[in-house]
């Protein structure tokens, strides 16, 4: 048994937000139908043409592609062209058996295309309906273009990211598209949850700035609403340390006792005391000399640094980890998926490919105990299963093929 094995999804998404959600519903068991256009999308606009490093990957085979990306896995495709009668009629079939819609287009193209929220309540009263879009359904920013790079800016992440120096640094991976992902998931799974007791779906209403405004608010919002308390940009420091073999180690020191410990082990002693003091700096009571400490603090950090050139960074880990440091190795990509611990909870798994092998995707990060998610298919090809849908719509083969000449479906 698989948690949503009895839900069916319209997935309308093109980019990573809808994407990196709805894959969390299709890993969970619900029957994830992809609704995609005939013809793929210009590469100007296409996010799949070209992988993160900007390569083109268009000349690639599509197996070969589809492989290996996640976020389309366990889903059925279907390729449908939405711009005209027949194939909206085609569409409203699909709406009249669904749970749930995902879509990230605007709203002014989702009403153009007929398949607003207003729309598919007259045709299905039950569906969950999320559109995930840049800044919302309302506001003054409602019809602006943006990306990820926009939405930290907007929510507050970006202006509290940065280099030492001062200078803006975007974080390495889209944390807006992310996180409103799953953000809509979670919305999802709370509108069924009303579903199940009203019978009634619900519009959910998902902006990416406001997911990362929700970030930065839930981790600095105490602060700045009670005392206006705002944050210096590169003001967390990475802690993060060269060893002898030019890798890396990172600390937290997010309580004293860490901090001890790593004095402990390293023979730094004598600095043991200067974190109280660094968190005492600014309260009413520290009886220390600021600038003194922050000299200490000085000395002790560039002590730190030069121990650990002593050793390879895998040494010290297993050092520091047995002595209480809250430490652990900075991976490169490539040790990502090799990570010891990692592979124990199965964040890299090996799937089986009808024409390529064997090949490796990123697991499932949710554990349940009783009913776990499950990689049941890879990516489809645009348009795999259209046959295979339209015959589970009740449409004859005839039919079908007609569909196909006149380029409706594909």
């Amino acid at each position: 048994m698989l948690p949503l094995e009895d839900t069916i999804v319209l997935d309308l998404t093109r980019f990573t937000p809808g994407s990196s959600g709805v894959v969390i519903l299709a890993d969970m068991g619900a029957d994830v139908i992809r609704v995609e256009p005939p013809d793929p999308p210009s590469k100007n606009v296409s996010m799949l043409n070209k992988d993160i490093s900007g390569e083109d990957l268009s000349q690639e085979s599509e197996h070969v592609r589809l492989a290996y990306e996640a976020r389309y896995r366990n889903r059925r495709s279907i390729a449908l062209d939405l711009r005209g009668v027949e194939g909206r009629k085609i569409f409203y079939e699909l709406a009249k058996k669904a749970d749930v819609m995902v879509t990230d287009f605007s709203p002014q193209v989702s009403r153009r295309l007929g398949i607003d929220y207003a729309t598919m309540k007259k045709i299905r009263p039950e569906i969950v309906y999320s559109a995930i879009s840049s800044y919302g359904q309302d506001g003054p920013y409602r019809d602006l273009a943006g990306f990820d790079p926009n939405f930290v800016s907007v929510g507050g992440l970006l202006g509290i990211t940065g280099d030492v120096r001062g200078n803006h640094v975007l974080p390495g991976i889209p944390v807006g598209d992310l996180t409103g992902g799953m953000l809509s998931t979670i919305g999802i799974l709370l509108a069924l949850r009303v579903r199940d007791k009203t019978g009634q779906g619900q519009f959910i209403d998902l902006s990416l700035a406001d997911s990362v405004a929700y970030l930065v608010g839930m981790r600095h919002g105490p602060l700045y609403f009670s005392k206006g308390v705002t944050v210096k940009r590169g003001g967390r420091l990475s802690h993060t340390y060269r060893t002898k073999d030019n890798k890396y180690l990172s600390f937290s020191f997010g309580t004293p006792v860490y901090w001890e410990n790593v004095c402990k082990a390293l023979g730094m002693e004598q600095y043991a005391s200067y974190w109280k003091e660094v968190q005492a700096l600014g309260l009413e009571d520290s009886m220390g000399d600021p600038d003194q400490i922050r000299k200490r603090q000085k000395e002790a950090v560039e002590c730190l640094a030069n121990i650990l050139q002593t050793k390879t960074r895998d040494e010290w880990f297993s050092i520091l980890s047995r002595a209480g440091a809250a430490v652990s190795p900075v991976n490169e990509m490539d040790e990502v998926f090799s990570d010891p611990q990692l592979l124990h909870r199965q964040m890299a798994v090996q799937v089986e490919h009808s024409k390529l092998g064997t090949v490796r995707q990123v697991g499932i990060p949710i554990k349940l105990s009783e009913t776990p998610g499950k990689i049941r298919r890879l990516a489809p090809l645009r348009g795999e299963h259209t046959k295979e849908i339209l015959r589970w719509l009740g449409y004859p083969d005839p039919d079908i093929e007609t569909l196909l000449q006149q380029k409706i479906v594909k």
